[in-house]
């Protein structure tokens, strides 16, 4: 999940998610076909989507998340908007479905993620001495024969 700065109307003006799936695929270095969009909804600009691997490869699928982590953790992911939210959930389709716990790498503008400094990614009130708020998703993390691994 990645929430930006931006309205839904500029979103779908600048390309949509077609230009989404692109910015983040060039980021990571896997092709677009990998990426699907689950969602995309108004709170600013929230997208879920989910990265596929050949085969449900788990060794490439946690690669591919911890490189995701790190170009988000150190404001080096460029996806057209001021990033404010991202939290990840790794799973593997091959093992039965349990809960999800998504972890947190940016929120509120702050790097969250776990061994990396807590920097601001993108200045927002609560994180320049304003009032804080915090972004909690309203839709639950869908799951299909899927297995969190943590």
């Amino acid at each position: 999940m990645v929430r930006m700065e931006w309205s839904l109307d500029s979103f779908f003006k600048e390309g949509g998610t077609t230009k989404f799936v692109d910015r983040l695929a060039g980021s990571l270095g896997i092709h677009a076909s990998t990426i699907k969009i689950v969602s995309v909804y108004e709170g600013s600009v929230v997208l879920n989507y989910a990265i596929t691997t050949v085969n449900d490869d788990k060794a490439a699928l946690e690669a591919i998340n911890q490189k995701q982590t790190e170009k988000f953790a150190t404001g080096k992911m460029d996806l057209g908007a001021p990033i404010l939210d991202v939290a990840s959930v790794t799973t593997s389709t091959t093992v039965e479905s349990v809960p999800a716990r998504a972890k947190p790498i940016i929120s509120g503008g702050v790097v969250s993620a776990s061994g990396y400094a807590p920097i601001v990614i993108t200045k927002t009130a609560s994180n320049q001495g304003g009032s804080a708020s915090t972004f909690i998703p309203n839709i639950p993390i869908l799951h299909v024969n899927k297995t969190i691994y943590e």
